[in-house]
């Protein structure tokens, strides 16, 4: 898994790959499960975007990541944090339209 760790399309496959599959625990009912995969998820993300910040296409994967966050902690009934992450969500969508 750790074989192109410095590879930037290999950073987006295995964010795309993290996010499916916490959609998948969302749908399955296992939001911490989901919640886990997506903070690590969003942490990895937001780390390659202060390295590339020409990537655009990492601002479409920060905003699904905290939206299906936003998903997850409503699940778990955590209605402040789903808001902070909502917030979040619409913050990079709004990145992405300032971009050139």
């Amino acid at each position: 898994m750790k074989q192109f760790p410095d590879a930037p399309y290999y950073s987006l496959w295995l964010a795309t790959y993290h996010l499916a599959l916490a959609d998948a625990l969302i749908r399955r009912d296992q939001p911490g499960a989901a919640r886990t995969e997506l903070e690590g998820t969003i942490a990895a993300l937001s780390l390659q975007l202060k390295q590339r910040p020409e990537m655009n296409s990492l601002h479409d994967l920060l905003a699904l990541g905290y939206s299906q966050l936003e998903r997850a902690l409503r699940q778990l009934g955590e209605k402040r944090l789903a808001d902070e992450a909502a917030r979040k969500a619409e913050q990079e969508r709004n990145s992405l339209r300032r971009s050139p």
